[in-house]
């Protein structure tokens, strides 16, 4: 798996719907995201090259901080 970092403003095919309702955390947004055939440069992979494949890395090392910061 990878990270891509998409800039609504300069790519088309994104489209945001409608938001989520959940039990916990209610002050966090959570919507559904829609990407519909979005064209993305290379530049657009987080981490550059070595980014390739190590999306779900990246997420597990920042969880323990985003934990932290939520009460």
């Amino acid at each position: 798996m990878s990270l891509f970092l998409v800039d609504t403003r300069l790519h088309r095919g994104f489209k945001k719907g409608r938001k989520l309702k959940k039990i916990g955390q209610p002050t966090y947004d959570t919507a559904e995201l829609f990407f519909e055939d979005v064209r993305l440069p290379m530049d657009a992979l987080l981490g550059g090259e070595n980014g390739i494949n190590k999306g779900f890395y990246f997420m597990m090392d920042e969880l323990p901080r985003e934990r932290l910061g939520r009460s």
